[in-house]
């Protein structure tokens, strides 16, 4: 994941809260986005500065290189409106622009959310949502913890995943799975194949929950589920139709069904063995290089060239006369898997790459080498540089979270969970867990594959362009008035105005969205799309019928479209001489304004 920045308005606003406390409010841990740690008293902030006094010496620390806050204590504030006693201690009232204020102490702040104890519980306030902060004071008690309301687990839980997912995924699922259940959960030592347990307990006799987990390449992992010798496979790239048929032919009697059903399950005829697939959010090969390498971008054709050996100097792409050393993860990888099945073309990567065994590892070798690249996920990017990828059309495309959740970044792929549809209670419980809000809200705030709706700010875009206007709209005001994309789209087959199934669910997300954001009562567009494949006037209506089609659906759901975009083949988001092109750029966007 990309490091946050803190927005400077917010900043002021959280400074002027501490400020009024002077130098006895509270130390705080900044952990600067270099990886360096400071810990001392937050004593001022102006032009974009924090000052940290640290003992006698005093600390001045830009706010863009401030990638997390976390209170590590609080001590008796003898300054300002504090009530007199000394079981007090100071807090914050968050002002949000949806809800309800929230008051407490600010316990952390990462990735986006400040953690705030309240009295009634510990809670997350994106930061994007927070409009003023202010000085508030509260008892010093411990702050009510809300009742667990995840299933506590028994029994053993056997799961299999891809190097990508044994580092880091599945570990925080795990462990969230343990606090969000009230329990507490203890890893083994590493074994020499990877492999590792993680036992939950609970504080009574009761026996806890047994976790197995073992990383496992990704058709193998899969075929592992449909043998019996694992619960679960959890995947950092949805396997294809024809790795589908490569496992089902690794058990007697085995068919899998097609990749491209229903979100949730899939479809096929009757089969003596079935798999259910849950896509946890969406996932992504990010190529990275050195932060100083002057390379911004990379088309198809170079990334393959790399990867394959075929290109071995920076020369040959425009950079320094310097040998380009590729590393890569050394086993059970998913993200070889993206790369193969897109820029490789079905080939595999050089037999010389240099191997590391994670992607933290990696990420630190790159960062220090000016040579190096490598093949990361974007919540592993550090403190290297993800470069773009242009398409076979001419297009770069960065990976971010809304180029990953549109799949319009090239090298886009979903984080998938594979299971048997009958398994027993305690791999279905934790299945449901995996989709539960709780654990996606917490997913997308660690930064890791989710399922929650984001929205974009697209200057060079106007609810008034038309199809022949040009593609460079300015009749936004400014930025601040800016069309938002929402990543909730909806896709269609060729020639069809029916949506694609899960289309309900995706309704669903979009309302919590809305109903987070009710404060900033931005107007809905719907805004329908078409392939390329047809004259302009059957693509212009069929993407006008489609926009209808789903402003009828948010209107059963209580969702009112106030316009409606009929745009055909502008703005693809995908290459369609790329396979599944076409099907991405067949979809209807909401657009805010």
């Amino acid at each position: 994941m990309m490091p946050f920045r803190i927005p400077a308005s917010i900043a002021a606003c959280l400074l002027l809260g501490l400020s009024a406390l002077s130098a006895h409010a509270g130390s705080f841990r900044a952990t600067l986005t270099s990886g360096v740690e400071v810990v001392g008293d937050i004593v001022d902030f102006h032009d974009g500065y924090y000052d940290f006094q640290v003992g006698e010496t005093l600390k001045r620390i830009k706010v863009e290189d401030v990638s997390g806050l976390s209170l590590v204590e609080l001590t008796a504030a003898r300054t300002g409106d504090r009530p007199s006693g000394d079981n007090v201690v100071p807090a914050f009232t968050l002002e949000k622009s949806s809800g309800q204020p929230v008051a407490g102490q600010i316990v952390q702040f990462q990735d986006g959310y400040y953690t705030v104890a309240t009295a009634t519980g510990t809670v997350q306030v994106p930061v994007s949502e927070v409009t003023k902060i202010a000085l508030a004071w509260q008892e010093a008690s411990e702050p009510k913890i809300a009742e667990p309301s995840v299933a506590k687990l028994s029994g053993t839980l056997r799961i299999r995943a891809t190097a990508e997912g044994v580092e880091r995924v599945v570990p925080e699922i795990l462990q969230f799975y343990a606090k969000a259940s009230g329990q507490t959960g203890k890893w083994s030592p590493r074994q020499a194949d990877g492999s590792r347990i993680y036992n939950v307990e609970f504080s009574g006799e009761r026996e806890g929950l047994r976790i197995e987990l073992q990383a496992d390449d990704p058709i193998s992992a899969v075929a592992a589920v449909l043998a019996g010798n694992s619960d679960i496979a959890i995947l950092s790239a949805e396997l294809t139709t024809e790795e589908l048929a490569a496992v089902a032919a690794t058990v007697p009697g085995g068919v899998i069904r097609s990749r491209s059903a229903a979100v949730g399950s899939q479809e096929a005829a009757p089969a003596k063995i079935a798999i259910e697939l849950t896509r946890l959010g969406p996932s992504g090969a990010v190529v990275i290089v050195n932060a100083d390498n002057p390379i911004e971008k990379l088309s198809y054709d170079q990334v393959s060239g790399i990867f394959s050996g075929k290109i071995t100097d920076w020369s040959q792409l425009g950079g320094p006369h310097r040998r380009i050393r590729v590393h890569s993860l050394a086993q059970h990888s998913g993200l070889k898997s993206i790369a193969k099945r897109t820029v490789l073309k079905g080939g595999d990567l050089m037999l010389s790459a240099y191997q590391v065994d994670t992607l933290s590892e990696l990420a630190e070798i790159v960062s220090t080498d000016p040579t190096a690249i490598g093949l990361t996920e974007a919540a592993s990017v550090g403190n290297t540089k993800a470069l773009k990828i242009v398409d076979q059309c001419g297009t770069a495309r960065a990976p971010d979270e809304f180029t990953l959740k549109l799949h319009s970044y090239p090298l886009s792929d979903t984080y998938a969970v594979y299971s048997l549809p009958d398994a027993n209670s305690q791999t279905k419980e934790f299945r449901n867990f995996l989709k539960a809000d709780l654990t996606q809200s917490f997913l997308k705030s660690r930064g890791l594959p989710n399922d929650r709706v984001v929205a974009v700010r697209s200057p060079g875009l106007s609810i008034n362009t038309e199809v022949g206007a040009g593609t460079s709209a300015t009749n936004a005001a400014n930025k601040q008035d800016a069309i938002e994309r929402v990543s909730t789209v909806f896709g269609f087959a060729s020639g069809s105005v029916t949506p694609m199934d899960g289309s309900e669910k995706k309704v669903d997300g979009l309302k919590t969205f809305l109903d987070d954001r009710d404060g900033e009562k931005r107007r809905i567009a719907v805004v329908g799309f078409s392939d390329a494949i047809g004259t302009l006037d059957q693509n212009i209506a069929v993407s006008s019928a489609r926009a209808r089609s789903i402003q009828s659906l948010l209107s059963q759901h209580g969702i009112k479209a106030e316009k409606i975009l009929a745009l055909g083949p502008m703005f693809p988001i995908a290459c369609e001489v790329n396979p599944g092109g076409a099907e991405l750029n067949r979809r209807v966007e909401i657009w805010l304004y």
